[in-house]
């Protein structure tokens, strides 16, 4: 949100037009690359179905085994992380257009 808001700015018609047409080339040249990219390879929906074998359950690994690699489980085998907070990214850090 915060990038988002950053982003932000205020263009005359004239100035929109202007940076449209800059970005039309770019845009022509994002829209050709799946056609270009493509040429001369396989097609990649056939070849996952090749290679992708049926979803079979096979034996578990012991839970003791599975969570080797943890650094701390609860009594009953959960695995513990510590707790965080994420920033509010909800409020600008500051207005676009203020100095």
């Amino acid at each position: 949100m915060a990038l988002a808001r950053a982003v932000l700015v205020d263009l005359t018609a004239d100035e929109a037009r202007a940076i449209s047409a800059a970005l039309q080339p770019v845009l022509a040249r994002l829209r050709a690359l799946p056609d270009t990219c493509a040429e001369g390879a396989p097609d990649a929906r056939l070849r996952a179905e090749q290679v992708l074998r049926a979803d079979v359950p096979g034996p578990a690994l012991p839970q003791s085994q599975a969570l080797a690699g943890v650094p701390s489980t609860t009594p009953d085998g959960l695995v513990r992380v510590a707790s965080f907070a994420a920033p509010d990214v909800s409020s600008p850090s500051r207005e676009v257009g203020s100095s």
